[in-house]
């Protein structure tokens, strides 16, 4: 195979074989359970009979209500374990592809690329482009043995130390991102059916969160890459290998590579990114009414510790009733010392007379 061809169309031979192999597992993992659809039936049916015979013996409070509620979830859940191949195959494909026709869509139109209808198409053309650029580097530098060593230095330095780690890291960080996506709906089934008790509620959530990582991980790669290959294809555009002197080439060689080398430095940054934004945002509305509990709580639980705070300092044993009869006490007292002082200097005054 052509040196060439292998390094352009890297990116797009690894996502098709990911694509292949993450369909076929799929489908043996949860045709599995189509194929012995007889034994997933009979343990349902078991698990029900013993649930409603609990229930009609009276060894639990559960009401006619309840049984309704759980044969639904049982139900739902027969449903999406015998379908779930099928809905992945389907759904599972859709979650995959829409953000990277979005990203792809975007991309192109931040790029200039015409024609960029995947993002696999996209990441060629600029690859190809860079290749290409090299070896014209290395072509204006042929002349004599020198020129020549100078000449494969020059694509060596490029294609090794840019073009090649922006492809691994775009390449690296997009796998991630589907296989985040593939795995959180591999698990789809056992997921939604812990969002049916609350105990195991938090698994559901967390493969939501999981779906919307890897989902926002896929977008901004792509918008990110779109925005960077905008800029390496401008600068490709900008200069003139024919014209250039060696010293002029070395400075464009490596003003290339540092260009590839911050592609690969901000989408090395996107998962942290999509992170943030899909753990903060997703779920802020149950965070923030969660907040809001928990401080009405504290309000309540401060209350009460100054209030018993304030009631400790009374001696145990003194009601409220004898409290205020102490106070009734202390107040006739302090009339009956006012009206002794107004007697005695009455009599002083009366001596003095």
């Amino acid at each position: 195979m052509d040196p060439r061809d292998g390094l352009t169309n890297f990116y797009g031979t690894a996502l098709t074989y990911f694509d292949k192999i993450n369909q076929d597992t799929i489908e043996r993992a949860w045709g599995l359970f189509a194929e012995n659809k007889g034994l997933v039936t009979s343990l349902l049916a078991l698990f029900l009979i013993i649930y409603f015979l609990w229930g009609a013996l009276g060894r639990t409070h559960i009401s006619f209500q309840d049984m309704a509620i759980t044969g639904c979830k049982v139900a739902l859940a027969y449903a999406f374990v015998m379908s779930w191949s099928v809905f992945h195959e389907e759904v599972g494909k859709l979650i995959l592809e829409t953000p990277e026709q979005l990203g792809a869509a975007l991309s192109s139109r931040m790029a200039g690329i015409a024609g960029g209808a995947n993002m696999a198409e996209q990441v060629r053309q600029v690859a190809e482009k860079v290749y290409e650029f090299a070896s014209a580097i290395a072509t204006a530098q042929a002349g004599g043995w020198i020129g020549s060593i100078v000449g494969a230095l020059l694509d060596l330095f490029i294609v090794g130390g840019g073009l090649i780690p922006m492809l691994l890291v775009l390449t690296g960080v997009t796998l991630f991102a589907k296989m985040t996506v593939a795995v959180m709906l591999a698990v789809g089934p056992i997921a939604i059916l812990c969002n049916f008790f609350g105990i195991t509620r938090f698994v559901f959530e967390g493969w939501v969160k999981g779906i919307a990582f890897g989902i926002f991980t896929l977008l901004f790669s792509y918008i990110i890459a779109g925005f960077c290959f905008g800029f390496v294809r401008s600068y490709l555009d900008s200069i003139q290998i024919a014209t250039a002197t060696q010293e002029e080439s070395f400075g464009v060689a490596a003003g290339l590579v540092l260009y590839m080398l911050v592609v690969a430095a901000f989408v090395v940054r996107v998962p942290s990114l999509a992170q943030s934004f899909a753990y903060g945002t997703l779920f802020h509305g149950i965070s923030t009414a969660g907040g809001i509990g928990e401080t009405l709580q504290t309000a309540r639980n401060r209350g009460s510790r100054a209030a018993n705070l304030a009631t400790s300092f009374i001696p145990a044993g003194i009601t409220g009733g004898a409290v205020r009869g102490t106070m009734a006490m202390a107040g006739d007292m302090g009339r009956g010392t006012r009206a002794m002082g107004r007697m005695l200097a009455g009599r002083m005054r009366g001596r003095s007379g």
